[in-house]
């Protein structure tokens, strides 16, 4: 459901005018998302969360990924 919704989040941000003295212009928008129960206490999830961002930006930006735990070796 989290992706799901970060989707359309992410959607409607990159659709959003920005303005600056230069002119307008947009941004995008990349997310890491990790679960319970996967990932079974605060640092945990914070850490595949953010492992999940980096792996976003990495592969192209603006999009959502999920943390895999078959990646983190859980």
């Amino acid at each position: 459901d989290a992706a799901v919704i970060m989707e359309g989040i992410r959607e409607n941000f990159s659709r959003i005018q920005q303005l600056s003295d230069d002119g307008y212009f947009t941004v995008t928008l990349s997310c890491g998302i990790a679960g319970f129960p996967q990932y079974v206490n605060a640092e945990e999830l914070n850490s595949a969360a953010d492992a999940a961002l980096y792996e976003a930006k990495a592969t192209g930006r603006n999009r959502v990924v999920m943390a895999d735990p078959d990646k983190s070796g859980k």
